[in-house]
């Protein structure tokens, strides 16, 4: 009874106030919701070196994983290599000092609580780049996390402009490979920068990678992403066998001309094919996304492995026969 005078009480309140009662309609529409905005997001690189323990629960690549979880962050590309380090003592480590140079900064830069631990445990030098798209409202959490995550690793934050759902997707479309009517390439917006994918193959040399900059450079073409495997051929199949410090390598470029309008596609294939023919590569493929179909890359990918097969058997039939130490 007290609850229900106390409902009756509180009607009458309302209705000396001229708002309605509580579960009544107010003879006005609702005002529509308005439209959620769509969550605005900026790409960032991360970047993560420094010395790292092998242990049971020491994995940097599930702890970057449950950071990006945790900000709701979605990894677009990522990358890492490592090499293990010799086991010094603390007398032969400088002290156990774990610093970095950083000479941009022209500075060294000392990791949170950095010290020489975990006796016994091999160590090994990491380097780790991931690209990422994350909520503009997370970037300062996945700083913090990531700094408290890693404390013994180096750890850089860099973002970029805000992403363009829409426009991101129709470039990929693009850059996929999708085409127009009966097959024919689909034109790239003009205001688009042109991409393309180059393929190297042939015996490993110094300095082949600063000729192919220095030619790109010339063709106003700039790098987006390089891939570099070695390995080795094999004697039966003649394919190649990735194997960090083989005497071949594999070198998957992928280019960008920021300037269409300075960029001559055929001037760019020539050059580059001289070049990389000049520093010791003996399978090539130069592929401009603008100007290709799905059918004309397939078909310029099966020639491309067919000559790099036929570069292995060359390479294998041609190598000193009593020299075993590149296999």
């Amino acid at each position: 009874a007290s609850s229900s005078a106390a409902f009756w009480r509180h009607g009458l309140w309302r209705q000396r106030r001229g708002l309605p009662m509580a579960g009544a309609s107010s003879g006005r529409r609702p005002a529509a919701a308005a439209e959620e905005e769509p969550e605005r997001r900026r790409v960032a690189l991360v970047s993560l070196s420094g010395e790292t323990t092998v242990t049971s629960d020491n994995d940097v690549w599930c702890g970057i994983a449950m950071v990006m979880e945790r900000v709701g962050a979605n990894i677009q590309d990522a990358a890492g290599t490592f090499m293990r380090n010799v086991k010094v003592s603390k007398s032969e480590s400088c002290g156990g000092e774990w610093s970095f140079s950083a000479h941009p900064f022209g500075t060294r830069l000392t990791p949170m609580g950095a010290k020489m631990s975990d006796e016994g445990s091999d160590t090994f030098a990491i380097a780790l780049l991931v690209k990422a798209s994350i909520p503009e409202a997370n970037i300062q959490l996945m700083s913090h996390i990531l700094h408290t995550t890693f404390p013994r690793l180096v750890c850089t934050v860099t973002y970029g402009a805000h992403l363009n759902v829409e426009g991101n997707d129709a470039a990929a479309a693009l850059v996929a490979g999708a085409d127009g009517p009966e097959g024919a390439p689909r034109p790239l917006p003009e205001d688009r920068l042109l991409t393309g994918t180059i393929r190297l193959f042939g015996p490993d040399e110094v300095g082949q990678l600063a000729t192919i900059a220095a030619v790109l450079a010339q063709c106003s073409v700039s790098i987006l992403n390089l891939l570099v495997t070695t390995g080795f051929g094999d004697r039966d199949t003649y394919e190649f066998l990735d194997r960090a410090g083989g005497p071949l390598s594999e070198n998957v470029i992928s280019v960008a001309a920021f300037d269409r309008a300075a960029f001559d596609e055929v001037r760019f294939k020539e050059e580059v094919t001289e070049a990389a023919k000049r520093v010791g590569y003996t399978a090539i493929s130069i592929v401009v996304d603008a100007q290709a179909n799905r059918a004309r890359v397939r078909e310029e990918l099966a020639d491309y492995y067919l000559s790099r097969k036929s570069s292995i058997r060359d390479y294998i039939q041609n190598a000193d026969t009593n020299d075993l130490s590149w296999l």
